[in-house]
């Protein structure tokens, strides 16, 4: 991390003549950056972009390094020249030494940046009906996701390391989901590459994703076993109650329950708990429909939640 945090430094500098690269860009007005595709959009037309972070809670600032210095004084110049831009945009005055997952939400472009390594898979034989946020909950299983990208014949997956590249085609390749046994083999290179645009969309989703899924928000409990029956479930209100499971699953269309264990104790701040399933594929249709989805309790819109499910451990 050290290595990855003095090359961040190198980035930028404290003073815009030093051939700073990396910006400050603030909302004036709508449109918000209430996703790092859209200040990713911004951004783009200036120049190849290594880094972006969305630096509040308000969607009003982002951070953005460019590769070139030319990129990043040719869009404070423009940007700021133009009596209709919704942005101001100023040299950023802080290197970007922060941790990833100390981040809103952040994007880095590996294919400019070795120090970072990923692992990219190549997934075919899916259903129809399974979209990078489907992929994203069964994978993050088994280790960090960075990007997804739906293609003509399957989908494309960047993992952040090889372990978690390994475990994912180790655990996952053959099995079924919706009833057709996925095929998963490592790419040629190890990057989800950018040279073609993505070519399908899924279910009315987006067909490239970018997760940051070190991200407090987004982790999983990564696990190193094989797929089973047995389902653990977290992070969910401590009213939540077996009905409430079972209707979760019933919305996704996932397979009924056999067995649902919700757990109590007064010092959790949530309640947690163990589904057992039917099969195998079962659980992880579970899985890959239910977790990490935006849930509320009930009909009860202010409870709101992010639905935490994997494969139980003894």
């Amino acid at each position: 991390m050290s290595q990855i945090c003095e090359t961040r430094k190198n980035i930028v500098t404290n003073n815009p003549e030093e051939n700073n690269k990396a910006i400050e860009i603030r909302c004036l007005g709508a449109p918000e950056f209430d996703s790092v595709d859209k200040a990713y959009k911004v951004a783009e037309p200036f120049g190849e972009v290594l880094f972006i972070k969305l630096e509040d809670r308000d969607n009003k600032v982002c951070k953005v390094v460019f590769k070139n210095f030319e990129h990043a004084q040719n869009m404070f110049e423009k940007l700021n020249s133009d009596p209709k831009s919704s942005y101001k945009v100023e040299y950023s005055l802080e290197p970007l030494s922060t941790k990833l997952r100390n981040c809103v939400f952040s994007f880095w472009n590996f294919e400019l940046d070795p120090v970072l390594p990923a692992h990219a898979l190549f997934v075919q034989n899916l259903d129809d009906r399974i979209n990078c946020d489907n992929i994203f909950g069964l994978f993050c299983v088994y280790g960090i996701v960075d990007k997804i990208k739906i293609v003509k014949n399957g989908v494309q997956v960047q993992m952040a390391d090889q372990k978690g590249a390994e475990r994912v085609k180790k655990y996952f390749n053959g099995l079924s989901l919706l009833g057709r046994a996925m095929s998963i083999r490592t790419l040629d290179g190890i990057f989800v590459k950018k040279d073609e645009p993505p070519q399908i969309s899924r279910g009315g989703h987006l067909p490239l994703e970018i997760y940051n899924s070190s991200s407090e928000s987004w982790r999983s409990q990564i696990a190193d076993q094989p797929p089973r029956k047995e389902l653990y479930f977290y992070n969910t209100p401590k009213s939540l109650t077996e009905s409430d499971i079972r209707d979760l699953f019933k919305k996704a269309n996932i397979p009924d329950p056999v067995q649902v264990d919700v757990l109590y104790n007064d010092h959790y701040r949530n309640s947690k708990g163990i589904v057992k399933m039917n099969s195998i594929e079962d659980a992880v249709q579970a899985i890959a429909f239910r977790n990490n989805s935006f849930e509320t309790l009930g009909n009860n819109p202010e409870i709101r939640f992010i639905f935490k499910l994997t494969f139980y451990k003894d």
